[in-house]
């Protein structure tokens, strides 16, 4: 046999299919999509825990003023303080015996203001009254819990 005869009766070879990239494609597109989709949850978060401060502070004032005006009375108010002050504070109730980290050095006044917003709240015949320097405290507890989100989103960004 001469060479010509060999090479005629080489069978062709067939290279492989190409790798099917697709199914790698569409996935790495869906998981980048669901990357952004969270990133832009956690974005509105940050940003709407910053209006719901601004807001409960607004909210206070508020209050305070249908207070002053008698367009609310005590009990009327202490609901509204107190539901204030948990949302303001991301608590999940209100414990007089159990003061917030961030606002632990105002412990004494912590446990005296949540006692007093429960006895205007389930007493029949109230005995005690809200004073001004109940909403001041309060005013001062959502202004420390702001400065402490703030500083958490400032680490967070470094």
């Amino acid at each position: 046999m001469n060479n010509a005869e060999l090479l005629n009766n080489i069978a062709d070879i067939e290279l492989p299919a190409p790798p099917n990239w697709q199914p790698s494609i569409l996935l790495a597109i869906i998981i980048i999509f669901l990357l952004l989709f969270l990133l832009l949850l956690v974005l509105q978060q940050r940003s709407k825990s910053i209006r719901n401060e601004n807001t409960a502070l607004e909210q206070l004032m508020q209050i305070q003023h249908n207070w002053k005006s008698k367009t609310t009375n005590n009990r009327d108010t202490a609901y509204q303080l107190a539901t204030l002050l948990r949302l303001g504070l991301k608590l999940d109730q209100l414990d007089a015996d159990t003061c917030p980290n961030v606002i632990f050095a105002h412990q004494v006044n912590w446990h005296d203001t949540v006692t007093q917003l429960k006895k205007l709240r389930y007493e029949k015949h109230q005995k005690v009254t809200l004073k001004n320097h109940t909403f001041d405290n309060i005013k001062n507890w959502l202004l420390l819990e702001k400065q402490h989100n703030e500083q958490l989103a400032h680490q967070t960004k470094e």
